[in-house]
């Protein structure tokens, strides 16, 4: 039994993931407001506890069914909440620590863009989908404009601390393993029970680090604001993303994600007044170009 109908209808689930590529865009300059606040560990483990406290509500719809899945495959929901919320997140918060402030932040992003590529292989490996030409190009293509764009034309960028950078790799890579198990986790479980279970056990992770250095600011009403939308509103993006993964392929879903710094940069122009220059319009083109590329051809298996 699941807790939504499939998505058959392709402008539907395209609609859907262009939502939450743009929500999630909009969600880092709340971070970057947020840590101007927060520790990184303290911003992470609120963020997870009341979403948490909000996903009791679709929890108590379908106790029964989300508690039975859970029982059933609980080894493996436990790994897929570790690998998607407390490892990346500390991995890419520490790393962007040990790099350079001054290139932290466009070297992060490319490295972030692995993501999809790590996805390619993973689920050819483990899942049997077809690493088609289509999806090659696509993701290649992709990955060309987002580091572009991160780069302002390979411009900014400056690799040095091997550690840090290793780091953002490794949090890259954990990403993807969480898009490998979840879609594992879809074969026989509901979205629901995904995420609310990355949720409840990966607020249950952080809270041992958190314990560690337990400060918290004082929370006006600005960053009260800031803090359910980023704990709850963006709760929406993750069940039309794992809405739509459970009939598609993750690796065709997972280019989606370049999609993420090219919303980011026209947010900033339309919402900051940041210039948007002919050379990211057309950095971001090609990461749409790419993304289309990614999603033309059969869904399939290999032999």
């Amino acid at each position: 039994m699941s807790c939504f109908t499939p998505v058959k209808s392709k402008t539907l689930r395209f609609g859907a993931l262009l939502f939450c590529v743009m929500t999630w865009a909009l969600s880092f300059p709340v971070i970057k407001y947020l840590l101007m606040y927060f520790e990184p560990v303290s911003l992470s483990t609120m963020r997870y506890l009341l979403g948490s406290l909000a996903l009791l509500i679709p929890f108590a719809l379908k106790r029964e069914v989300i508690i039975r899945e859970m029982r059933e495959r609980w080894g493996l929901f436990l790994v897929f909440a570790l690998v998607t919320v407390p490892l990346p997140d500390l991995f890419q918060n520490f790393g962007m620590r040990l790099m350079s402030a001054d290139t932290a932040a466009s070297v992060a992003s490319i490295l972030q863009s692995m993501g999809p590529l790590f996805v390619l292989i993973l689920a050819a490996l483990f899942l049997s989908e077809r690493i088609t030409a289509y999806k090659g190009l696509g993701v290649g293509i992709s990955f060309a404009g987002a580091a572009l764009l991160a780069t302002n034309g390979l411009k900014n960028i400056e690799l040095g601390n091997a550690a840090g950078e290793s780091l953002i790799l490794l949090s890259a890579f954990s990403y993807a393993v969480s898009g490998i198990i979840g879609k594992e986790l879809l074969f026989r479980s509901s979205p629901a029970s995904v995420i609310i279970w990355s949720y409840f056990f990966g607020a249950l992770f952080l809270l041992p680090v958190y314990s560690l250095n337990p400060v918290l600011p004082t929370i006006d009403t600005p960053i009260l604001l800031a803090l359910l939308f980023l704990s709850v509103l963006t709760l929406v993006p993750y069940f039309l993303w794992y809405w739509v993964l459970k009939e598609s392929e993750v690796s065709k879903q997972s280019a989606f994600i370049f999609l993420i710094p090219f919303f980011g940069v026209l947010f900033s122009s339309i919402f900051m007044g940041e210039r948007l220059s002919p050379d990211m319009a057309l950095y971001g083109a090609l990461i749409i170009f790419g993304v289309w590329v990614a999603q033309k051809g059969r869904a399939g298996k290999t032999e």
